[in-house]
């Protein structure tokens, strides 16, 4: 292609030094600074046309897929004499833009090219290293499609997001490659059934977070790339497979929620400013109460710890904001939420979840309230007073089971947080003979009913071995 005339040489030039500043190996840096200019001045096919203003005086810059109707924008640098001259003798003048699309394709080759410095020659142009790139690309896609296929079918979809559960010492290798961990050592308790390993997929097929199952149906760890955080917008996926499986939840807990993790994000860019906005207040309400669900028990864990952290940085009205938006609504010491009602032989056995306010009980166990008296002393009664009515649970008819979401005191319990479960047995009332004493006598009515309906020596129903399963904990859930 013959040589264009280009306005914006200098910018070029700049932005190639730049740009070859990303890579490491000192002939890949010398190869950007040469090719990278000529191709862009030569070849880069966005461009804006140089015009002279309508006024004769100045320049301004015309975007011809734009067409005529759109007014072109001025153009604020000096006005070289070469451009003087090539416009008054009616030469074309472009201005070469170095848009995203662009700097997107240099870095991918000089990534490529840093990964293969000899291929860094002044006779290699930048379309021939770019082609290069896009086939080297092409080769792991089609890779990563093999290994994808042979890690396993997904046990389970949401939106573009896919759940894939690795059970062979190949496939752990290649995720612990992937997510730059550990997971290769775990071949061994996956082959023994001791744990479960899942990874979560987006729809390319490249690995979001890693989730660890044990035998009993906890979840042990929840974790992204190099054990970090997992990204906000892969958590929602990560929750639906969670619930959908039933599991419970025992570490890394805080890497289900999102709401509470962008209240952690504005406090550290704005403090207690954030907070106390109506974005704050709000979000701290949306957060009130926390369910049987592994999510909302994320959600109040990590505002319960943002709160308890920073409560020696914060203002007197910052505390009286969070009890305001956490204290419950008038004396109701919890929501009961029916589930509805399940039938084993010829008992019927209703289910309720309960929502309590656990991030203000909390709160109150750990006297963030005290120095505003009246508040704190609020904030104690209502902690009584949960206590008192979730004991009352246990005492009442026999043929409704009542869930509180997580088991008392997990594995990898902190000392600053309690469930429900603990806010219950922590309380003055002791309801666990009266717990103990219901679950026994449920268990001996299913037993009766099996013998009289199905015969003396009748394996139990699917129903009733389902009901077993949840006394005994295995969904995760505390139930009264």
């Amino acid at each position: 292609m013959a040589e264009r005339n280009v306005l914006n040489v200098d910018a070029i030039r700049a932005y190639a030094d730049a740009a070859a500043e990303i890579a490491a190996d000192d002939g890949v840096r010398a190869w950007a600074r040469a090719v990278l200019p000529r191709y862009i001045i030569r070849d880069h096919a966005s461009v804006l046309v140089v015009e002279r203003a309508p006024a004769g005086d100045g320049l301004v810059l015309r975007d011809p897929a734009l067409g005529d109707g759109v007014e072109p924008r001025a153009y604020a640098g000096e006005e070289p004499e070469w451009c003087r001259r090539a416009l008054a003798e009616g030469r074309e003048v472009l201005f070469v833009r170095l848009d995203g699309p662009l700097q997107k394709r240099v870095r991918r080759t000089l990534a490529y090219l840093d990964a293969n410095p000899a291929m860094a020659s002044p006779r290699v142009s930048f379309a021939a290293a770019e082609r290069l790139a896009k086939n080297a690309r092409r080769a792991l896609r089609s890779k990563r499609e093999n290994e994808i296929e042979a890690d396993g079918v997904p046990v389970f979809r949401f939106g573009d997001a896919s759940v894939v559960q690795l059970s062979g010492a190949e496939a752990l290798a290649r995720e612990g490659k992937r997510m730059w961990n550990c997971l290769a050592n775990y071949a061994g308790i996956v082959r023994e059934g001791s744990a479960e390993i899942y990874s979560v997929r987006d729809r390319a097929g490249k690995s979001r977070a890693v989730i660890e199952v044990d035998r009993e149906g906890f979840v042990l760890q929840i974790k992204g790339y190099e054990n970090g955080n997992v990204p906000l917008a892969w958590r929602k996926p990560v929750r639906a497979f969670i619930a959908a499986r039933g599991y419970g939840v025992v570490n890394d807990i805080w890497n289900l929620s999102s709401a509470a993790a962008a209240l952690a994000a504005a406090w550290e860019k704005e403090g207690e400013r954030a907070l106390v906005s109506a974005w704050g207040r709000a979000r701290i309400r949306a957060l009130r109460y926390v369910g049987i669900d592994a999510a909302s028990a994320a959600e109040a864990m990590q505002l319960t710890m943002l709160l308890d952290w920073t409560q020696d940085k914060v203002s007197a009205h910052l505390r009286r904001v969070v009890f305001d938006a956490l204290a419950p609504e008038g004396d109701a010491a919890f929501r009961e939420r029916p589930l509805g009602a399940q039938r084993v032989y010829d008992l019927e056995l209703a289910t309720s979840a309960i929502e309590v306010p656990l991030p203000f009980l909390n709160l109150a166990r750990l006297g963030y309230f005290r120095p505003l008296k009246a508040e704190h002393a609020v904030a104690r009664r209502l902690l009584a007073s949960t206590q008192a009515a979730l004991a009352n649970l246990a005492f009442r008819a026999p043929d409704r089971l009542y869930l509180l979401g997580p088991h008392a005191k997990p594995p990898g319990y902190l000392p600053h947080w309690a469930s429900a479960a603990d806010v219950l047995l922590d309380g003055a009332v002791e309801v666990r003979a009266a717990r103990n004493a219901k679950h026994r006598a449920l268990r001996e009515r299913l037993n009766r009913a099996n013998r009289r309906l199905r015969g003396p020596r009748a394996e139990p129903t699917g129903a009733h071995l389902a009901l077993r399963w949840l006394l005994d904990g295995g969904t995760g859930q505390y139930v009264i």
